[in-house]
């Protein structure tokens, strides 16, 4: 609203979807979806995704797209308006799913040669 209505200039908004719950005080509130957000971002070829900062990890999996987290609509509007540098969400997914992540592959295959390539 505020870019349609002239209140914001920016040059680089209509690089990211921007998702989020907007409180009556201008906080930014958690989202569902953030992770299908974020695909959809990277999909659609946006640079990023602006979402509420207890989204911004779950969103960050998805490689190939710029997250950043925010708390306020002022922070968004900021960084929108180039006057705030934030710096993307950095997910570590080894640290995040550990060793028993690259366990727990589903491997579906027709046959039994073509799943012993697989797990190779």
């Amino acid at each position: 609203m505020l870019l349609a209505d002239d209140q914001l200039r920016s040059d680089i908004a209509d690089q990211y979807l921007i998702a989020g719950e907007l409180a009556l005080d201008g906080r930014v509130r958690a989202i569902k979806g953030a992770l299908s957000m974020s695909i959809l971002a990277r999909d659609n070829g946006f640079r990023g995704l602006i979402v509420p900062r207890e989204n911004a990890e779950e969103a960050a999996i998805v490689q190939d797209v710029e997250v950043y987290a925010v708390s306020s609509l002022t922070e968004a509007v900021g960084f929108l308006a180039g006057q705030l540098p934030l710096e993307p969400m950095v997910v570590d997914l080894e640290k995040l799913f550990g060793a028993a992540g690259r366990h727990s592959v589903l491997t579906l295959c027709p046959s039994t040669s073509a799943r012993a390539n697989v797990s190779r």
